[in-house]
Formats: C-alpha cells, sequence, structure tokens
C-alpha cells in the first residue's frame, strides 16, 4: 500500500517537515493544512512565501494554507503564494533534493526498526506515520550546514539539548510526580512506566 507524504522545506533556515496525508492535496478534514500550519507557526517567520509545483491539487492546498495562516497567525505580515514556470522542473530543484533526503531517512530508520524488531513494518501501520515525522525531526537537530549549524539552531537560535533516541526504543517513563497516575497511585505504586519513543514535541520540548 503506497502512501502520501507531505514534504515541507523552509529555505531560510533549511528545516525540513514531513507527514503522511491522507491525500494529495486538501482532503476532507483538512489535516493537510491543519500539519503545515503547525510547521509555520513553529518556524515563527513574519512574512513567508509558500512555493509549490503547478500542479491542481497542491495549488490547493497552497490557497487552503495561505488563507488559514492570514487567519491563525497573528504576528504574519506578509504571506504570498508563488510558483515556478509552467514546465520549469528546475524552479522546484530545493524541495526535490529535500524529498530525497527524507526518503533516504526513511528508508534507513524503516530498515534499522525492522531489523530490531525482527518484523516488517508495512506502511499502513501507525508507526509509519510517526516514523515519517521522526525523520524530518532528526535532520533537522543533527544535520549540519556548511554554516556548522542545524535547522534547529537557525530557527531557534540555541541548540537542542534533549538525548536523541532511536525511533522506537523501549524507554522507561518517570510518571510526573502531580500526574494523575501518581495522585491515583498508592506511595507503594512504580513510579515509572515502559514507553516507546516515538519521536519529539517540537512545541512542547517533549518526547
Amino acid at each position: 500500500m503506497d502512501v502520501t507524504i507531505l514534504v515541507v522545506k523552509a529555505s531560510k533556515g533549511k528545516a525540513l517537515f514531513s507527514h503522511v496525508v491522507p491525500q494529495k492535496g486538501v482532503d476532507m478534514e483538512h489535516y493537510a493544512v491543519d500539519v503545515l500550519m503547525e510547521d509555520l507557526k513553529w518556524l515563527g517567520y513574519q512574512k513567508i512565501s509558500l512555493r509549490s509545483d503547478n500542479e491542481k491539487a497542491i495549488l490547493k492546498l497552497l490557497e487552503h494554507a495561505v488563507t488559514e495562516a492570514r487567519l491563525q497567525i497573528q504576528d504574519m505580515d506578509q504571506v504570498i503564494e508563488e510558483h515556478p514556470n509552467t514546465y520549469d522542473s528546475s524552479g522546484n530543484g530545493e524541495i526535490e533534493v529535500a524529498v530525497k533526503t527524507i526518503t533516504g531517512l526513511i528508508r534507513t530508520n524503516k530498515i534499522d526498526l525492522e531489523k530490531r524488531i525482527g518484523k516488517v513494518v508495512p506502511q499502513s501501520h501507525p508507526l509509519f506515520s510517526w516514523l515519517v515525522e521522526y525523520c524530518a525531526w532528526i535532520h533537522n537537530v543533527r544535520t549540519r550546514g556548511d554554516d556548522g549549524l542545524t535547522a534547529y539552531q537557525r530557527v531557534r537560535l540555541r541548540d537542542f539539548i534533549k538525548r536523541l533516541l532511536p525511533f522506537a526504543e523501549l524507554v522507561l517513563v518517570h510518571l510526573p510526580i502531580k500526574g494523575p497516575e501518581r495522585r491515583e497511585g498508592g506511595a507503594l505504586d512504580p513510579r515509572a512506566k515502559e514507553g516507546i519513543v516515538l519521536g519529539y514535541g517540537t512545541n512542547s520540548h517533549s518526547y
């Protein structure tokens, strides 16, 4: 089963984002538009130019994204659309490189995961959707450009300090002292439980 992946690249900070979406373009639940909005909010730019090829489905997605950005992001000064000339494939060379980068990261991490668990993970499995986002995030916090900086450092102006873990690694999760599970349990109940790492919260600074 093939899946549709939305790949986004910020040309200024070189950050990459990738999401499994229901279909190419705008879906019934507007999921693709919503995840694109979250990406733009994380970048925090006041002026953006959304660029894509001239495929009808993608043009529709950009149209909706421009409208939502103007409504949702209050500090945004300018939102415009840009498109390469018709039949000019070189106009989107940067995003084509980004797609190859994300594809390579997904392939590598998927093979690694399958070797560790001894099973094949089909693209239709929910784990695959998490893996796609994980790969983009790992690129943003680990890959350094010619300037010696990662995309995270360029955008956030600081280092990413959380410990990086392999995708789907089994870990012990310490329960927050004031969390509901600790409050409901007794003094002798476990203070940690097993968990599986599926990625990182881009805004909450959490696993």
